[in-house]
């Protein structure tokens, strides 16, 4: 099955790579459709998803309290919520483009650093554990709504004329400014390196999960170096969200067959407990009469020791006087 598994990731890396090489070439023919509407709807169902993913992980948090599984969570949830700013930013060009990299930074950075503290495995006390979700996800909140609200400081994310509070849904093109570039070849190396390093736990426990977090940096990791070299509103940056789509919904896919496997084995476990109780019940019950049978035979035994007694002690004087009267 793990076989199967290293086929499928390098398929579905393969072809969309090659799709990708496709869309580069399709995009030199200066083809651009500008619509916020699909972009948000995109971006949208990209968020939920990423907050649903990331509620999974904080319920696995809270019974563990393995630091990787809160990392892990961090990450889903940094992503939904910038994705969700970036979807609803189309009244400035900067933060409709800087948003969406902060959204892969951050997560690229807290799958790094998840799969770095696997193999620690450290735990949080319980109290500790409301106390890092509550805060990470205030921290996340607030320096998205601060972004949101002061975006000046942020660095020109596209090579066009203008302030930065350029209207997205006007005729907006260009390339992306060479920050934004940088910024996001740099989240496209931090999803390779967490895919090769869950990659590495996949052989060590055969755990699905671990294989589909690996699949999905690495898909990122490609639609990251497609996107830091596309155009706002080319065909190659509307690839890169068809990527997106595809990987939050084999995201999906992939919990919901892991998470049903182990419930499965969660059932199949339950019968086997069920069938062992019940014949623990019935080796107690043989044992309770086995053992109501033995001290049945030590009542016995113990009736028999005293009659011989008794009759020790009386065939003694009798004797003495059967001799007597013998005499």
């Amino acid at each position: 099955i793990r076989n199967k598994f290293y086929w499928f990731s390098g398929i579905a890396v393969g072809v969309i790579l090659l799709l990708s090489v496709v869309s580069h070439f399709i995009s030199r023919n200066n083809i651009f459709w500008i619509d916020t509407a699909t972009h948000s709807l995109f971006e949208s169902y990209c968020g939920i998803i990423s907050l649903i993913i990331a509620y999974v992980i904080y319920r696995e948090y809270r019974s563990s309290g393995k630091i990787s599984n809160f990392l892990l969570f961090l990450g889903f949830f940094s992503m939904g919520v910038f994705d969700f700013f970036h979807a609803y930013s189309n009244h400035c060009a900067t933060l409709f483009v800087w948003f969406h990299s902060l959204s892969a930074f951050s997560g690229a950075l807290f799958f790094l650093l998840s799969a770095l503290s696997i193999r620690n495995n450290a735990k949080a006390p319980p109290w500790l554990r409301h106390t890092l979700v509550i805060s990470g996800i205030t921290v996340i909140i607030i320096s998205a709504v601060i972004i949101s609200k002061f975006p000046s400081p942020l660095p020109y994310a596209v090579t066009i004329g203008g302030t930065h509070h350029t209207p997205v849904n006007l005729p907006v093109v260009g390339e992306f400014s060479t920050s934004t570039i940088i910024f996001n070849i740099l989240s496209a190396v931090f999803f390779l390196f967490s895919g090769l390093y869950f990659f590495r736990y996949i052989r060590k426990t055969n755990d699905v999960l671990y294989h589909i977090f690996s699949l999905s940096a690495v898909l990122f990791f490609e639609s990251e170096l497609l996107f830091a070299f596309s155009r706002l509103w080319d065909p190659s940056w509307w690839y890169w969200h068809i990527i997106k789509l595809i990987i939050f919904a084999g995201l999906v896919v992939g919990l919901t067959r892991g998470f049903t496997r182990t419930f499965n084995e969660l059932h199949k476990s339950r019968k086997n407990l069920t069938q062992i109780i019940n014949e623990l019940k019935h080796a107690y019950k043989n044992l309770k009469d086995t053992q109501d049978e033995l001290m049945e035979s030590a009542k016995l035994a113990s009736v028999g020791k005293l009659a011989a007694t008794i009759a020790h002690e009386i065939r003694n004087p009798l004797g003495a006087i059967k001799n007597s009267v013998g005499i």
